[in-house]
């Protein structure tokens, strides 16, 4: 593996995103703005069973973690679609000395990157409209957002490589992260559940996701240290499923 031509295939990458960084970033910092002014205008100031505080303090982590892993899923996904079906890029790529792996693993660390940049501006907007203490502990975020960008990146560059149409990519990524963000106490805490979707809502990765965030915006504390350790031990299989799925697909 090629550090240098990672890097390459990262800075190009990177090239287009900053070229329409507007277009980018907007979904990420609209999205929780939008919900999180809905939410204010029609639950105000009720008391929500399970949640202390303002609903919208609630709500907004989970909110910011939709972004991260829509900017990953999607992007990294759609990239790949348009590469392959309208775009002579990925051809001329393939056909230099970078391999297929060092190919793949560019591609998710640039969803990644691109998936940190959209959680942050999205968390900066949205500081503006829910009142939060500010601590050290908030430098975890940023491999939280990592974490679950990487994650989702892959998924994004799985079913991108596989699939045909773009429109199926569109189709199979909102029935895979809808369900996943809502049932992953985005909206109501998870102990509001009933006890078996409880167990399933517990081993959803992206309730890791929201649960360790909250942790840290909401209720001021350190202990995430399960749910970072969780999402490290199930990115390493999903990114080496990912790869073999990209390079066989490539070659055949």
């Amino acid at each position: 593996m090629n550090a240098r031509s990672v890097w390459t295939v990262i800075e190009k990458e990177l090239y287009v995103y900053f070229k329409y960084f507007h277009s980018e970033v907007s979904f990420a910092i609209l999205f929780p703005v939008f919900m999180i002014w809905t939410m204010q205008i029609g639950i105000g100031g009720a008391k929500i069973p399970g949640i202390e505080g303002s609903y919208a303090t609630f709500i907004m982590p989970g909110l910011i973690i939709m972004t991260v892993i829509s900017t990953g899923f999607f992007n990294t996904g759609f990239i790949i679609m348009f590469e392959k079906e309208y775009s002579d890029a990925f051809e001329a790529l393939i056909q230099t000395p970078v391999t297929v792996n060092e190919i793949s693993l560019a591609k998710l660390l640039s969803g990644t990157v691109k998936s940190v940049i959209n959680g942050v501006a999205s968390l900066l907007v949205v500081l503006v409209f829910v009142r939060v203490d500010l601590h050290v502990a908030w430098l975890l975020l940023i491999p939280i957002f990592a974490l679950s960008g990487f994650f989702f990146s892959c998924l994004g560059l799985a079913l991108g490589t596989y699939l045909k149409r773009g429109y199926e990519l569109g189709t199979w990524g909102n029935l895979l992260t809808l369900p996943l963000t809502f049932f992953g106490g985005l909206f109501f805490a998870v102990s509001q559940l009933p006890a078996n979707l409880q167990i399933a809502a517990n081993v959803n990765p992206v309730t890791w996701m929201i649960d360790a965030m909250r942790e840290i915006t909401v209720y001021g504390g350190w202990n995430i240290g399960l749910q970072l350790l969780g999402l490290v031990a199930l990115c390493v299989p999903v990114y080496l499923v990912t790869a073999a799925i990209f390079k066989r697909l490539v070659i055949t």
